[in-house]
């Protein structure tokens, strides 16, 4: 499987933190400002190129205002895990 198991879910969290942040009208440089992380790995993040880690979930829960459980709605209730 393309970029390991857990792609599907990695994609579906990226789109939520995409459409999260858009709907916020942040650009990611505009996200980055409000946070340490760099606006790249957010658009890596957001494109499902990379895990984004727990503490950067944290964190960009925190400067989009939003509960941290709020990326892992939408889109992923609807990934159904393979065997």
């Amino acid at each position: 499987m393309a970029n390991g198991k857990f792609h599907n879910e990695r994609i579906a969290i990226g789109q939520t933190m995409r459409r999260i942040r858009l709907e916020a009208g942040l650009s990611l440089r505009q996200l980055a400002a409000r946070c340490t992380i760099d606006h790249a790995d957010i658009a890596r993040m957001e494109k499902a190129l990379i895990n984004p880690r727990l503490g950067n979930v944290l964190e960009l829960a925190m400067a989009l205002n939003v509960q941290p459980e709020d990326f892992f709605s939408g889109e992923l209730k609807k990934v159904r895990p393979s065997h």
